[in-house]
């Protein structure tokens, strides 16, 4: 029987994967900056979680100021159709991992795994400052941001690095799937609770993440910082530790 956490805000849909944090070893912490996630990604609209997918996220350091994430993400979108999404991004190693520069590429694969004609996106882009400018086939797009910068993956990293039991909200303009500009979100630290993570009970930690534009994200971390889970909306990204 999966465990049934009380009910302070949050904890809801953290019991709709508990059955899926019952069955993991928790995955490795950050060590000196350099890290890999393996997630699995699923759906929480049916009783049991669904597995859609999977994102694959590695953090190298290139220096004590900076570092670079290479993300690969597969999830099925039809019943016949696979996204692929391949991406590295520069950042700094500040609070919120603020990107520099990066590149990407989306491809929707057919049931044979090939390409589909037409419907192969390629973009790379780069921030100075408040100005960001994006690059793809039809041309230079310029845009003014004002205040902290953040890409929605590097959160992944971010909230792994973030003081747990701290009143500091962070503001910034999120560019979601690296180019979707998202203003006035916030990120802060919201509560603990007891789970049940390979066998074991576990306090997990929430920093919340809302802004305009987006689903509410929450992100669940150990006391030593390994994001456990994402859950937002009906979706969930849950580290695919060693499996009991």
């Amino acid at each position: 029987m999966p465990t049934q956490l009380n009910t302070p805000k949050n904890t809801i849909t953290l019991n709709m994967v508990s059955s899926l944090l019952e069955k993991m070893k928790i995955p490795p912490q950050i060590v000196g900056g350099d890290w890999s996630g393996d997630f699995g990604i699923y759906t929480l609209a049916a009783e049991v979680p669904g597995k859609i997918g999977d994102i694959k996220l590695h953090c190298n350091n290139l220096s004590k100021e900076k570092a670079v994430l290479t993300l690969h993400d597969e999830r099925q979108i039809l019943a016949n159709c696979v996204q692929h999404v391949k991406a590295q991004v520069y950042f700094s190693n500040d609070a919120l991992c603020t990107p520099s520069q990066w590149s990407y590429n989306a491809d929707i694969l057919d049931a044979q795994g090939k390409g589909m004609e037409n419907m192969r996106i390629a973009k790379s882009a780069s921030i100075s400052g408040s100005k960001l400018k994006v690059r793809c086939s039809s041309g230079v797009r310029k845009y003014d941001i004002d205040g902290g910068v953040a890409i929605n993956w590097l959160l992944f990293v971010a909230v792994q690095r973030l003081e747990k039991n701290s009143n500091k909200k962070y503001e910034f303009t999120m560019l979601d799937h690296f180019d979707q500009i998202k203003k006035n979100q916030q990120l802060w630290y919201s509560q603990s609770t007891q789970v049940n993570v390979g066998g074991e009970e576990t306090t997990l930690h929430a920093f919340d993440h809302v802004g305009d534009g987006i689903v509410p994200w929450v992100y669940w971390v150990t006391s030593s910082g390994q994001l456990v889970c994402a859950i937002s909306g009906i979706e969930a990204y849950v580290a695919q530790g060693s499996k009991k």
